[in-house]
């Protein structure tokens, strides 16, 4: 073997080396930014409440969040799936910052009994968390850990799911089927 064959398999070598300590530098500082600045949510309380106040039979699921991450939450969905397939969306909680806390509500009908429930976050990075919520309703939160927040992959077949159910709940939504007002204003000019 001569020299320059020595030489050219070293280069070779000595550059896969460098990719690949290249590569698990890059993974390195992306799990280290999502660990620094990524939201943490924890469910702290969830409540199920009857009620019949305006004259007809309410079902709520309500769910209280707290962000222990240094990240901003910029919206914060509580996805509610009942036995029956329907799917119910909460009106989003906007900026939810470190050690903030904010209440999710959604009203799934008197019929309707809970399968899942899902709270959904966004965070300035385009990623996406989403944390499971006890739907039991017996006080098994008093004996069981908080359940983590799980980071969702873009590409996932979970991002995808979330997806078709946000969709299909804004579909069956009573607020997506508000037709929005019309403006009337007559916008005058400025005086300067």
């Amino acid at each position: 073997m001569e020299l320059s064959q020595t030489l050219d398999l070293t280069t070779i070598i000595i550059s896969i080396i460098l990719l690949m300590v290249t590569f698990g530098t890059v993974i390195f500082a992306k799990r280290n930014l999502q660990a620094i600045d990524s939201p943490r949510l924890v469910v702290t309380n969830v409540k199920d409440r009857l009620t019949r106040e305006t004259g007809e039979e309410q079902h709520f699921i309500k769910a209280s969040v707290k962000n222990f991450g240094n990240g901003i939450a910029l919206r914060t969905y509580l996805i509610v799936i009942t036995k029956n397939k329907k799917h119910f969306l909460s009106k989003p909680l906007v900026t939810l910052e470190r050690d903030d806390c904010g209440e999710l509500e959604v009203d799934i009908g008197f019929k309707n009994e809970v399968k899942k429930a899902f709270i959904i976050t966004h965070d300035f990075f385009d990623g996406y968390y989403k944390v499971d919520v006890d739907t039991k309703f017996d006080n098994s939160h008093l004996y069981s850990m908080v359940r983590p927040v799980k980071r969702i992959s873009s590409y996932g077949l979970t991002k995808k799911r979330i997806n078709r159910w946000m969709k299909k709940a804004k579909k069956q939504s009573r607020f997506s089927r508000k037709k929005p007002k019309k403006r009337n204003r007559e916008f005058k000019s400025p005086i300067w």
